[in-house]
């Protein structure tokens, strides 16, 4: 029912609260979206896409995780800068791999955009609905402009900026950071391939401890992270290892 849903949203928000603190919006926001683009490459290195060859299949997702991630951060945060390092000249210019593009954002993406909307329930459904064909993840237009949102300037006015780096195929990568008006990090969430069964993606928030998430879940999973031998003192956890951890369950 929607009292109920309103009322599991409440509490997976309580739950990551007191985490990330002022930021824990961002980062509830980070993490969705950066599993949304995870389980597009996982998807995408055993399945592939029929019809499409590697490099195609590979060159849509790389569009499709920029469009995705663009639409749903701007959908939540519209005075935030998004930088995803690539327009959508590309895609103009090749409408196979656009339609590919598009389609995958559109069917990666949902998952996380009703989460978003779940917070709203008491908003009208046509509110609703038009926030949803606005988003950038169902029109092509739109699609295309969250892509070019990426290559947006600086506005001169303070403000935040998102950062996406992601490149899909077998060894996909994708970071998410987000940048105070200096271009220090307040945010980071990191998605690569799992390895020793470690999860997949790795948060960190300014003055807290990272946390690590499954592709799919709302609620972080308890992991150590040993350090190599190599590693100084000082050497920053993300930087040792990212997937030399031992879930604890």
């Amino acid at each position: 029912t929607a009292v109920a849903a309103s009322r599991s949203s409440s509490a997976r928000l309580m739950a990551t609260e007191s985490w990330g603190g002022a930021l824990s919006t961002e980062t509830s926001a980070a993490v969705a979206a950066v599993q949304r683009a995870v389980q597009l490459s996982q998807d995408l290195a055993v399945e592939g896409i029929s019809g499409a060859t590697v490099g195609e299949a590979t060159r849509a997702a790389d569009f499709a995780m920029i469009g995705m991630t663009s639409g749903l951060l701007h959908e939540q945060f519209r005075n935030v800068r998004f930088s995803g390092q690539k327009g959508a000249a590309g895609l103009r210019d090749d409408p196979k791999i656009c339609a590919l593009a598009l389609k995958l954002s559109g069917e990666y993406s949902q998952g996380a955009r009703q989460a978003s909307l779940d917070l709203n329930l008491d908003m009208p459904r046509n509110l609703m609905d038009e926030g949803q064909r606005n988003s950038g993840l169902v029109s092509r237009e739109a699609f295309l402009a969250a892509v070019d949102r990426g290559l947006e300037p600086s506005r001169g006015q303070g403000e935040r900026c998102w950062v996406l780096d992601a490149k899909a195929g077998k060894d996909y990568y994708i970071g998410l950071a987000l940048l105070d008006a200096n271009g220090d990090a307040l945010v980071g969430v990191v998605g690569a391939p799992p390895d020793n069964e470690a999860p997949p993606i790795v948060a960190s928030v300014r003055g807290h401890v990272q946390k690590w998430w499954n592709a799919a879940g709302d609620a972080p999973v308890e992991c150590s992270l040993p350090a190599p031998c190599w590693a100084g003192t000082e050497t920053p956890p993300w930087f040792s290892s990212l997937f030399s951890a031992e879930i604890k369950s």
